[in-house]
């Protein structure tokens, strides 16, 4: 869980700082930050599993989003 979170933190704090800026960007990197990423983490968090029903709603969530 750790891990997820400092990958979290990462994206989210990359989101805007120079020099990845990824809101000027868009693409695959932001729809991993929000989307794939808290989707699936928190289905594994409250199920311990990594169900791929989850793994399917997040990258409809993502599509939307990237």
């Amino acid at each position: 869980m750790v891990y997820l979170g400092i990958v979290g933190v990462a994206l989210g704090v990359a989101y805007t700082a120079p020099p990845l800026k990824l809101s000027y960007r868009g693409g695959v990197r932001v729809a991993i930050a929000f989307g794939l990423l808290p989707i699936v983490g928190a289905v594994w968090l409250q199920s311990g599993a990594w169900p791929l029903e989850a793994a399917a709603l997040a990258l409809t969530v993502a599509s939307v989003i990237g």
